[in-house]
């Protein structure tokens, strides 16, 4: 029998997330343990990403980002 825990297609390390996005892998660990991107799911010691997930989560965010600046006096 495998002990080894099947990892899902599309999931991510955070240095792999960070290498696609321009960024470290503790920035993307960082954004995760603020809520601003989500995690997808832990095996052992590794944080995993579903990358669109990621994404998607930024853009929301720099929406914000952008409407909260458009808003300021």
């Amino acid at each position: 029998m495998n002990s080894e825990p099947t990892i899902p297609d599309g999931l991510e390390t955070a240095d792999e997330i960070g290498g696609l996005l321009g960024v470290t892998g503790r920035t993307i660990l960082n954004w995760a343990a603020a809520g601003i991107i989500p995690t997808a799911l832990r095996v052992g010691r590794v944080v995993r990403f579903d990358l669109a997930e990621v994404r998607r989560a930024l853009g929301e965010a720099t929406k914000k980002n952008l409407e909260n600046k458009s808003s300021a006096p």
